[in-house]
């Protein structure tokens, strides 16, 4: 079904990623940049819409935390070496974006930041939230901080300039709000989607309008990200 005639066009994104993912670190890089590239192409008439939703790679029910590089070495099983390769690789696959990656640090985990994440949503709106979305990646993979930590938490708010002070995150962190939310939400995401729990993220729902629905599995460039979701907008005008 084609959209009104006249109408402006929407396009809705639902990310789905885990902060302590690197690909979805990756990823949220290269979506800006197609965003940044369609608004151009489209004009200012089309409408974007772009929420994150929470998924995670580590049982949300352990709370231990371990070391990063120890991490690797077992799940990419080539040792030192193996580990240095992939930090290489995503260190020059992030340079041209500006960013830093480091394996050093803490896995944890990551339900703290996806309240937090939710929560600026609710009180701030989308635009805030991406904001936040990217400070969190930063925290994780740039400065080799923990999820976790309340502090770190706090300190990637106040970076984000989002109008939220560092006391108001503590305070979310020290209660229970969105604890149940963000599990059930990412549990629901996980059987609708067929996503695994070591993989199957990034993964983003685009819809245009209210018909027109594509998924987009896995760090896709942005060339291919801006050439999708074209698509989907032209055709949506037929």
């Amino acid at each position: 079904m084609s959209q009104p005639a006249g109408a402006a066009a929407t396009l809705t994104l639902d990310v789905i990623s885990d902060f302590m993912c690197p690909w979805c670190f990756l990823g949220s890089q290269q979506l800006g940049r197609a965003l940044t590239a369609l608004r151009r192409t489209q004009g200012p008439e089309l409408a974007i819409h772009v929420r994150w939703r929470p998924y995670f790679l580590r049982d949300p029910s352990d709370a231990r935390r371990a070391s990063k590089r120890d991490m690797y070495r077992r799940r990419l099983g080539g040792g030192d070496a193996a580990v240095e390769a992939m930090a290489a690789k995503f260190t020059a696959a992030l340079q041209p974006f500006g960013e830093r990656y480091t394996v050093d640090g803490q896995v944890c985990s990551t339900v703290p930041a996806h309240r937090v994440c939710e929560w600026v949503r609710r009180q701030r709106g989308e635009a805030a939230q991406w904001r936040v979305a990217n400070e969190l990646f930063r925290a994780y993979h740039s400065r080799g901080e923990a999820l976790d930590d309340p502090d770190a938490l706090a300190r990637a708010v106040e970076l984000a300039e989002v109008g939220i002070g560092a006391n108001e995150v503590r305070d979310l962190l020290a209660s229970d709000d969105l604890q149940t939310e963000v599990l059930q939400e990412a549990r629901q995401l996980r059987a609708e989607l067929g996503l695994t729990l070591l993989s199957g993220v990034p993964h983003i729902l685009a819809t245009v309008g209210h018909q027109l629905t594509f998924e987009i599995p896995g760090a896709q460039d942005a060339d291919y990200f801006e050439r999708i979701f074209s698509t989907m907008l032209a055709k949506a005008k037929l």
